[in-house]
């Protein structure tokens, strides 16, 4: 129930911001067929001004959407999300320190101990 009323919603913002351009140009003047040749160039030349200005306006007002929608939803999700992950996962890295630095330091006491040169050492360090 709740993802179908997020999605309407969703369906909702994407289809009143992909039709924010058409109804900004609806309500200038009505549009009329040109009836010559001068009218047609004069219609595309006016035509091909405010598309990139309907364009950007449409981009900027969906992007001003999505960063609110980041800031409000997505962001504290995943801020919940890691404070909640968070404390675990830095348990189980706290409990395999220790074991890791304990296998580390006899690996590096083994390798001194023998007497090898010091690349063989550095290749079975990094083993």
């Amino acid at each position: 129930m709740k993802r179908t009323f997020f999605n309407l919603i969703l369906l909702f913002i994407l289809t009143s911001i992909l039709l924010e351009p058409l109804s900004v140009s609806a309500q200038e003047a009505p549009l009329s067929i040109p009836q010559s040749l001068e009218e047609s160039k004069e219609l595309g030349e006016k035509s091909l001004k405010t598309i990139p200005q309907l364009l950007q306006n449409g981009w900027q007002e969906g992007f001003r959407i999505l960063k609110n929608w980041w800031d409000n939803y997505i962001s504290v999700w995943l801020g919940v999300f890691w404070s909640k992950a968070k404390n675990p996962f830095l348990k189980e890295v706290e409990r395999r320190k220790s074991s890791i630095q304990e296998e580390s330091e006899t690996k590096i006491f083994q390798s001194f101990s023998e007497k090898k040169s010091t690349w063989e050492r550095l290749r079975e360090l990094l083993k």
